[in-house]
């Protein structure tokens, strides 16, 4: 039998435990615990270590985007996750377009994905994704829509000229351009912005 290690003391979200309580049929340990909001409550040592029980239930209660709205499998949900991830997570592959650009996530959207499915609604169909009007502001209400591929690939910042000095050839937009001389789009982002110190043929076209 699995010998107690003793959490007495130990706080796991909202919870302080108190003292042990008992072993389930399993062999589980449970323990008495003490919520923030004064409720008493017995949880699962297991579900204090993993960190999946973080209240007496009264998170549930006082923030409704906690609770489960079944939606997150779906399609926007996904799209309200990779939005958080491009802005924030810096080992994200788009961050250096997006939080590298201080591009962010407004405070209605950042912690609700209620509050986003409310503002954006439904996406028409499996052609639509989430697209900015202004490419340079952030991602909140009046500054997002439901685009299709075309219309966004009209809105993208990075339709640009860029002119190859050695060959007066010239590219629309980044991509076209990168693979005009085998080079990876970013790594010839951070060459044209003066990000990195190595040196090209292409120039921005003015």
């Amino acid at each position: 039998m699995a010998k107690i290690k003793d959490i007495k003391g130990q706080k796991f979200g909202k919870l302080t435990v108190v003292s042990f309580k008992e072993r389930d049929k399993n062999g589980n340990f449970i323990w008495d615990c003490v919520c923030d909001c004064g409720n008493n409550c017995m949880i699962l040592g297991l579900n204090l270590k993993r960190n999946s029980t973080k209240s007496c239930g009264c998170i549930l209660k006082t923030n409704p985007s906690a609770k489960k709205h079944g939606l997150r499998n779906t399609a926007e949900y996904r799209c309200w996750s990779h939005i958080k991830s491009r802005c924030y997570n810096k080992k994200s592959t788009n961050y250096f377009e997006y939080g590298g650009r201080g591009i962010k996530v407004c405070d209605r959207w950042i912690n609700s994905f209620e509050n986003f499915l409310a503002d954006m609604g439904l996406r028409p169909s499996d052609k639509h994704s989430i697209d900015r009007i202004d490419v340079n502001g952030n991602y909140e209400p009046n500054n997002c829509k439901w685009s299709t591929r075309k219309e966004q690939a009209n809105n993208r910042r990075n339709n640009v000229k860029i002119i190859n000095t050695e060959t007066n050839e010239i590219f629309n937009t980044m991509t076209d351009a990168a693979k005009s001389i085998n080079m990876n789009r970013t790594t010839l982002y951070t060459q044209l912005k003066g990000i990195s110190k190595n040196k090209t043929q292409l120039k921005f076209y003015e």
